[in-house]
């Protein structure tokens, strides 16, 4: 079993989280979607807060599965892409 199989397999590699690196500029919409929900939640009061804790929770959650539902499209797309590239020596037939 290759190296990658295997660290997938016993749990060394977990895909969603890996840091990515974004860049200065996606740093800049997080900083000001922070400052952001502290300017709102400065004018709710504490029902409200937890109304909308709420909903970021539960919308969190939702967009864990999808992003859980485009990493899959995406690795199932990775191996069409190469059963396409490899289809002729799958056949057994040569490559030019």
């Amino acid at each position: 079993m290759s190296s990658i199989l295997r660290d997938l397999y016993y749990g060394k590699i977990c895909p969603a989280e890996t840091p990515m690196d974004c860049g200065r500029d996606y740093q800049a919409h997080l900083d000001r979607e922070e400052q952001t929900y502290e300017a709102l939640l400065k004018g709710l009061d504490p029902g409200q807060k937890k109304a909308l804790d709420q909903y970021l929770d539960q919308k969190s959650e939702n967009e864990l599965e999808e992003y859980a539902a485009i990493f899959s499209k995406g690795v199932q797309f990775g191996v069409r892409l190469m059963l396409a590239v490899f289809e002729k020596e799958i056949a057994g037939e040569e490559t030019p």
